[in-house]
């Protein structure tokens, strides 16, 4: 009796043992859509580091995954001695979505659901040309609604030129939304008000002679 006894109590000491050997780890669920549809977004790559506390100045590459063909993506990691998780989610063609989660709000024990949208990349050309251009020339073009702060981007408000005119401006924007611009030859006082729709994945053309 005390042999089985001192059996079970040494088994039980071994499986707690191995259980506190065992990894603590963050695991990550969710998908990934477009953030006009709706639609999942198959082979989006998400990117995942942290920010350690040794070390608080840069975040240190954790690892990343895909999303599977229905846009859906589980990622486990260890848990460490950090502060902040770094996020990063990119597709082609898309804007890329970065967010950084607090370790403190995070839970060892249960999933921690985490779902992103993306927005299309949609593209502007502008071609403008003064055919009798002279010196005292003016022509305002003035932009709203063009998403900012990324490279190519717009910068939404006036822009200014003078004299001889002949250029093309490329800009990426937000895809499924309308662009407004206005443009006006100050010499003239001649002005337009004007829109695109930013179709998703293709460029839109638009013209301006004066």
């Amino acid at each position: 009796m005390l042999k089985i006894i001192s059996i079970l109590f040494t088994s039980a000491f071994l499986l707690v043992a191995c259980k506190k050997n065992e990894p603590i780890q963050y695991t990550f669920l969710g998908n990934v859509t477009d953030e006009f549809t709706g639609e999942q977004i198959p082979d989006a790559e998400i990117n995942f580091s942290q920010l350690l506390i040794a070390n608080s100045f840069n975040f240190v590459e954790i690892g990343g995954v895909n999303t599977d063909q229905f846009g859906v993506y589980e990622m486990a990691f260890n848990r460490d001695k950090s502060t902040e998780i770094h996020i990063e989610v990119k597709k082609d063609n898309h804007f890329p979505h970065i967010e950084n989660v607090f370790t403190s709000e995070l839970s060892t024990e249960n999933t921690n659901f985490k779902n992103f949208a993306l927005e299309t990349k949609s593209f502007v050309q502008f071609k403008i040309k003064n055919l009798y251009p002279e010196d005292d020339d003016s022509f305002n073009l003035v932009l709203k609604h063009f998403k900012e702060d990324c490279d190519e981007c717009a910068t939404n408000g006036s822009q200014s030129y003078f004299g001889e005119l002949d250029t093309v401006l490329n800009y990426v924007t937000t895809g499924n939304r309308y662009v407004e611009f206005v443009y006006v030859n100050l010499k003239t006082g001649i002005a337009k008000v004007d829109s695109i729709y930013t179709t998703p994945f293709d460029t839109s053309y638009y013209s301006i002679v004066y």
